[in-house]
């Protein structure tokens, strides 16, 4: 948990009235931080079920499976919940998400999809880091077939 009193009260006045919403379809990657018009919209699960009774901000979706970060943000009790102008963040953003946000007048607060899938991309980073990939640990690219 997230408990540093000034990281909590930086976030509660940057948001100011404002909401903030963290969709994402594992509850721990979101659970923590505890902090007024914070919320989390995840799956229902056991453990999730008992920060839900911790925690007032912790929204659920129970459906018959697991629902993707999309499923999630599209299921009608998040779109019931969430008002435009909300802040959504996400683990990993996708242009998807990003559609689905803008047209229900969400702001996503993840870097672009396009940006973060370069950044996080092992192959491309190589060439992205220049001189800098001296840096990353030992590697090699190749086809898996060569490599042993």
């Amino acid at each position: 948990m997230l408990n540093s009193n000034g990281a909590v009260k930086a976030i509660e006045k940057r948001l100011g009235q404002r909401r903030l919403f963290y969709v994402c379809r594992d509850i721990e990657r979101a659970a923590g931080l505890r902090a007024k018009n914070y919320f989390i919209v995840a799956n229902h699960g056991a453990y999730a079920a008992k920060l839900a009774r911790q925690d007032s901000n912790v929204i659920l979706i129970k459906e018959k499976n697991q629902l993707d970060t999309v499923e999630l943000l599209k299921h009608q009790r998040a779109k019931q919940t969430i008002s435009k102008n909300d802040f959504i963040l996400v683990f990993k953003n996708s242009s998807l998400i990003e559609n689905i946000c803008q047209k229900n007048g969400w702001r996503l607060l993840n870097p672009d999809a396009k940006l973060a899938d370069k950044i996080e991309s092992k192959i491309s980073q190589i060439e992205w880091l220049g001189d800098l990939a001296k840096y990353l640990p030992p590697r090699r690219v190749d086809i898996c077939q060569n490599i042993k």
